[in-house]
């Protein structure tokens, strides 16, 4: 039997380099976060998109902290897992890093067991940095053919393999002004657990 302890709900996040806590809600999106503590318009009305350009070009950090219940703790073996994350993120829990991603349309997990404070809190923080700075850097140092500038570069090698530049959502959104975000739910699926994708714990 797999015992699941999930990490979606309540976070906060922060553009990078702020000081400022802001509340978040995963599954979500900077985007959605944004929108919903009127920070910025809907990038949907009218163009209002061009208003919400800075927000794919910062680095954005989201945190949580836990408890873990004494029924996983008693598991010979805990892992996180990870779906959704897009694109460019790395996974830190309680000061030790634990990987980085580049693709959204995967699952990562990672055991933890070792890392966790059985008596007091668990920090969980992702960051996510920017795929427009990311994906310019590359379109500086081998330049892709018929495009120009340096942000349509960032807008546009979103969508590319991630041999270039990390794999994320081919559609509208994406491409027109970015998504950072952790965008799936919890669900299981036996030992897999691949249906919808979460972020939580479990044990195997």
């Amino acid at each position: 039997m797999i015992s699941i302890q999930s990490l979606t709900g309540k976070w906060q996040f922060q553009q990078a380099g702020t000081n400022e806590w802001l509340p978040a809600t995963v599954p979500g999106g900077v985007h959605t976060d944004l929108l919903a503590i009127g920070r910025i318009p809907d990038p949907f009305v009218a163009d209002n998109e061009k208003r919400v350009q800075w927000v794919a070009e910062s680095d954005w950090v989201y945190n949580t902290s836990f408890s873990c219940t004494d029924e996983l703790l008693s598991e010979e073996k805990v892992f996180l897992v990870c779906d959704g994350l897009d694109t460019l993120a790395t996974v830190v829990l309680n000061g030790h890093e634990l990987g980085r991603t580049d693709n959204m349309f995967r699952q990562y997990q990672w055991d933890v067991k070792a890392l966790l404070n059985a008596k007091g809190a668990n920090e969980l923080t992702i960051s996510f940095s920017s795929p427009v700075k990311y994906t310019a850097e590359k379109q500086a140092i081998r330049p892709m053919p018929g495009v120009s500038r340096p942000s349509l570069a960032g807008r546009i090698c979103a969508r590319l393999p991630v041999s270039l530049a990390g794999t994320g959502a081919h559609n509208f959104r994406q491409l027109e002004f970015g998504r950072i975000f952790a965008w799936k739910d919890t669900a299981r699926h036996a030992l897999q657990m691949f249906i919808c994708g979460r972020i939580m714990w479990m044990d195997r």
